[in-house]
């Protein structure tokens, strides 16, 4: 692992990239200080990767530095820092997570609405339901699926509704 680790330094996307996913993959938490530091990088593959690599090694002394990419540029940086305080238990940044359900990107909004159940924020319910009603097929689908997780039967009547939806993977996840 030290001999990867140093190809973080200095390298670009992808190469920095790999070396994250290697140092996940070895386990080697050693190194969460200097994948830590990728939470800055100009490229926002490499932030993505930091954040979720430090979701996976559970280093809950970088939420801070985490959730300042609540607020990134990119959806999938946005989407990446959202799983990771799931994964890190973060229930202090509900708030802000929830207001992801109504970001522009529909990545986000999927990825708020599995952390938010991840998290067990049963309170924010009618918020992800308001899902149920997003331009894009693959958000209410996954609204479906937060919902049932959440055991939000108040809503089967609205997924009900969706058994017409003119998507098949939307009509088949309401069947559930």
């Amino acid at each position: 692992a030290p001999n990867i680790a140093r190809l973080m330094a200095g390298e670009k996307g992808r190469v920095c990239c790999s070396t994250i996913d290697a140092l996940v993959a070895f386990d080697a938490k050693e190194y969460v200080p200097d994948i830590a530091k990728l939470l800055e990088h100009a490229d926002r593959d490499v932030r993505k990767q930091a954040a979720m690599a430090l979701g996976q090694f559970e280093a809950k002394e970088y939420i801070p530095q985490i959730a300042k990419l609540l607020g990134d540029l990119e959806g999938e940086v946005r989407s990446a820092s959202t799983r990771a305080l799931a994964n890190l238990r973060a229930v202090e940044h509900v708030p802000w997570i929830t207001t992801l359900l109504g970001d522009p990107d529909q990545d986000v909004r999927q990825a708020a609405a599995e952390a938010l159940t991840g998290l067990g924020a049963t309170e924010h319910v009618l918020d992800i339901a308001r899902l149920l009603e997003d331009p894009q097929h693959e958000v209410r689908q996954k609204s479906i699926r937060v919902l049932v997780g959440l055991s939000a039967k108040e809503f089967a009547p609205d997924i009900a509704r969706l058994l017409s939806d003119p998507e098949a993977d939307v009509r088949e996840e309401a069947i559930w």
